[in-house]
C-alpha cells in the first residue's frame, strides 16, 4: 500500500477537472530529462485513455536516448511548431505543468502558458513552487515527478487503466531521475511502486540499456568535449563542476530550408538517420519565414556547385548572418574572402568544416566580418538602391 501523500482536496479537483476537460496540455521544462518526459508521456498515456484529446508540447529538443518512448514522436516541439503549440494551448481546458516549478522554466513558451484561458495544474517534486497554477500538487520529498504521476493516477482509482506503455514511460523517469536508483531512492514504497509497473509487462533491464548504454554520435562528442573543456574540479570538496551555456548548448545545430530534388533529399536524411543526427540537424522544408529563420542563425553556409546572383547570399548579408560560400558563380562576386564572408573551394569539405569550426572559436572576428557583410549588401543590394540603378538602365536605353 502506499501512503497518501497527495492532499485530498488536489485529488478532488483534478478529478473534477478531467472529468469536464475536453482538451488537456501537458508541457514541461526546457531541454526535458527522462523525467520530464517520462511523467509527461506516463500522464498522456493515461489520460488518452480516458478518452480525452491530449498533446504534449515541450519548449525544445529532447535527448535522443529517450525517443524510443512510447509516444515520444508525438512530442509537439515549441520552438519548431510555435504557431501550432499555440493554439493548442490556447484551445485547452487544462495544462498540466510536469516537472517544473517556475513559468522561466519553459523559457519561450511562458507566455503562451501564462496567457491560456486553461485551468492550470502543476506536478512537480522541486523547492519554492511558484503560484502560477490553481491546482499545485508539490512534493520535493519525492523522488521523481513520475513518481507523483504514478501516485495520482491510483489515488483518482485508475491503476488498472495503466498499460504497459505509460508503465514503461512512468519507470523510465523515476529510473533517470534518481541515476539508476543509486541515490534519493531509499524509500521503500519507491520498489513497492517498481513491483506494480512490473506487473504491467514493462523490462527494466531493456529500459536500462536503452537509456544509459545507448549512444549517438552526437551524444559522445558532447561527453568528450565537457568533460575535457568544461569541468572544473574542486578537491577540497571531492566535486567536479561541469556546465554548458545556452550559446554551447545550440553551437552545433545545423537547419536545411528549402526543396532539393528527391534524389538527392533522400540521400540527405538517409545520412541523418544512419549517423543519429536527428537532433543536430532538421530538415525544414519549404519555408515561407525566411527572414525568421536568418535572424536566428548564425552562418549560412552556401554550398552550390552553380549560383547565379545568389539572392540567399545577399538575403542572408542583409539580415546581419555571416556566409561562407562556394568560389563559384555569382558567390564569388558577392563575398569579399575574410572581408564580408568567407569562400571556400567547392568540393572540399574539409576546408568547410575548417572554416565553420574557426567561425564558431573567433566569435568576434566572426560578427566583425558579419557586419561587414551586412554594410555591403546593404550598400549595393537595397530595394532603393537597385531601384535606382533600374532606373539609370532605363535612362540610358532610352536616351533621357
Amino acid at each position: 500500500m502506499l501512503s497518501k501523500v497527495i492532499a485530498q482536496a488536489n485529488i478532488d479537483h483534478a478529478e473534477k477537472w478531467f472529468e469536464r476537460a475536453d482538451k488537456i496540455v501537458i508541457v514541461t521544462h526546457v531541454s526535458p530529462d527522462g523525467d520530464a518526459i517520462g511523467s509527461s508521456l506516463g500522464l498522456w498515456h493515461f489520460l488518452e485513455s480516458q478518452e480525452k484529446t491530449v498533446n504534449v508540447i515541450v519548449p525544445n529538443a529532447f535527448p535522443d536516448f529517450l525517443r524510443w518512448m512510447p509516444g515520444a514522436k508525438d512530442i509537439i516541439r515549441y520552438d519548431k511548431y510555435t504557431e501550432f503549440a499555440n493554439k493548442l494551448l490556447n484551445e485547452a481546458d487544462v495544462i498540466c505543468c510536469l516537472d517544473f516549478n517556475a513559468l522561466s522554466r519553459i523559457d519561450a513558451m511562458a507566455d503562451a502558458v501564462a496567457q491560456s484561458p486553461a485551468r492550470k495544474m502543476m506536478i512537480d517534486h522541486h523547492l519554492n513552487p511558484e503560484a502560477f497554477c490553481r491546482i499545485i500538487i508539490s512534493h520535493p520529498e519525492i523522488s521523481s515527478t513520475s513518481e507523483l504521476v504514478f501516485r495520482l493516477i491510483c489515488r483518482l482509482g485508475y491503476f488498472e487503466d495503466i498499460t504497459k506503455e505509460g508503465a514503461e514511460c512512468i519507470y523510465t523517469g523515476m529510473m533517470t531521475d534518481t541515476g539508476g536508483f543509486t541515490y534519493n531512492s531509499n524509500d521503500r514504497e519507491i520498489y513497492f511502486i517498481i513491483s506494480e509497473l512490473l506487473s504491467k509487462g514493462i523490462d527494466k533491464d531493456e529500459i536500462y540499456r536503452k537509456v544509459y548504454n545507448t549512444y549517438s554520435e552526437g551524444r559522445l562528442r558532447l561527453m568528450g568535449y565537457v568533460l575535457y573543456d568544461k569541468m572544473q574540479v574542486f578537491p577540497q570538496f571531492n566535486s567536479a563542476l561541469i556546465w554548458l551555456t545556452k550559446e554551447e548548448q545550440s553551437k552545433l545545430r545545423v537547419q536545411f530550408a528549402g526543396v532539393g530534388n528527391d534524389k538527392t533529399m533522400k540521400k540527405i536524411k538517409e545520412f541523418i538517420k544512419r549517423h543519429e543526427l536527428e537532433n543536430v540537424v532538421e530538415m525544414l522544408g519549404f519555408r515561407e519565414d525566411i527572414d525568421h529563420l536568418w535572424k536566428q542563425a548564425d552562418i549560412c553556409v552556401v554550398c552550390s556547385r552553380f549560383e547565379a546572383f545568389g539572392r540567399v547570399t545577399v538575403e542572408a548579408m542583409l539580415s546581419g548572418c555571416l556566409v561562407i560560400g562556394t568560389d563559384r558563380g555569382g558567390t564569388i562576386e558577392l563575398i569579399q574572402d575574410g572581408v564580408t564572408g568567407y569562400l571556400y573551394p567547392y568540393g572540399e569539405v574539409d576546408i568547410l568544416k575548417k572554416k565553420i569550426l574557426e567561425v564558431l572559436e573567433r566569435k568576434e572576428e566572426a560578427r566583425k566580418v558579419a557586419k561587414l557583410g551586412k554594410e555591403y549588401a546593404k550598400k549595393h543590394f537595397d530595394s532603393k538602391v537597385n531601384a535606382e540603378n533600374i532606373k539609370e538602365v532605363y535612362k540610358k536605353i532610352c536616351k533621357i
